[in-house]
């Protein structure tokens, strides 16, 4: 009698890890499905994919997933399928210790120089909260309106190593450098052209101003050479501020071809406060140039030769 008992124990203790283990499938399933929604209805790649196909093979590699972590992976594995080459998850944690990041290190990592009449910024990476959106891209400016006061005769801004992350404080940065109106597009996979660019100390988008500094700088005199330098770790968002010199009159690229991630990432949260960067477009520039792949600089240089040969170009075309 006491083995029955001990065996109908065993049995309901079985049967109730089962059930647990099932509920917690079940609520990571619902999860990864909602994510797949996403990703079904605004991917770059919307009209290539087979998304029965899609979604059954990424739901049969969650199939056995209990914990959010999990899942997670999941996710990673359903955008690395899309094979889009830009899309990507940050968890929740990570994403909260970012953007709760109101350290001035970012902004202290933007440099300047001044030498031989050349004005020179180097602009790294960005990313974070709102309040350092306007301090990054106030910090650009700063340095612009100083090295104003002396002699100018061009411009160097030196993107090599910039992975990019959020283009709007890059590009509101420059914005007196890059001047007013359209400076690129992204491009969707309907080939709607959305139009975005710099217009009197506000980073627009279409109709709508995402980014605005409180006071408006305007270079002293706008008729300057610019010079851009690039490296193959220029991605993503710093690739949108390339995208935005291209066409410019005056303007010529250094450097060695960029990452290649010139596409547009739309932000989406999930239920966990967890973040989808899915990509949704691609970038074309002021005349409508579509990217979606490396950028290729005018003159191809060693690193180390980036900077002194656009000071050469800046120098001699200044004397002609």
């Amino acid at each position: 009698m006491k083995n029955i008992v001990r065996l109908f124990f065993v049995i309901c203790i079985v049967f109730l890890i089962s059930c647990n283990q099932q509920k917690k499938y079940i609520k990571q399933e619902k999860y990864i499905n909602a994510a797949l929604d996403i990703i079904e209805k605004y991917s770059m790649k919307k009209e290539l994919i087979d998304w029965s196909d899609y979604r059954s093979k990424v739901l049969k590699r969650g199939k056995n997933d209990t914990t959010i972590e999990d899942a997670h992976q999941t996710i990673r594995f359903a955008l690395s399928q899309l094979n889009d080459g830009h899309s990507f998850f940050i968890p929740s944690k990570t994403l909260k210790k970012e953007f709760s990041d109101t350290t001035m290190r970012k902004i202290q990592s933007i440099t300047s120089e001044y030498k031989d009449e050349i004005g020179y910024i180097k602009i790294p990476g960005f990313i974070g909260n709102e309040k350092l959106e306007k301090a990054f891209a106030g910090r650009i400016q700063d340095l612009i309106k100083d090295l104003d006061k002396h002699k100018i005769t061009g411009w160097i801004i030196d993107l090599r190593n910039n992975g990019g992350g959020n283009m709007w404080p890059m590009l509101l940065g420059v914005g007196p450098i890059l001047g007013d109106g359209t400076a690129g597009y992204f491009v969707n996979s309907k080939n709607n052209f959305e139009k975005w660019g710099y217009s009197k100390g506000k980073a627009f988008m279409d109709t709508t101003t995402v980014l605005q500094m409180d006071s408006l700088y305007q270079l002293k005199n706008k008729n300057m050479k610019i010079a851009i330098l690039i490296n193959n770790s220029t991605a993503s968002a710093a690739e949108a501020i390339v995208v935005a010199f291209k066409g410019l009159p005056k303007t010529r690229f250094f450097g060695s071809a960029t990452s290649g991630r010139t596409t547009a990432n739309s932000t989406f949260i999930l239920s966990d406060s967890s973040m989808i960067a899915l990509m949704t477009a691609v970038y074309a520039d002021r005349n409508r140039i579509l990217y979606g792949k490396q950028i290729i600089p005018d003159e191809i240089v060693k690193e180390g030769d980036s900077k002194d040969n656009a000071r050469k170009w800046i120098y001699w075309t200044m004397l002609k």
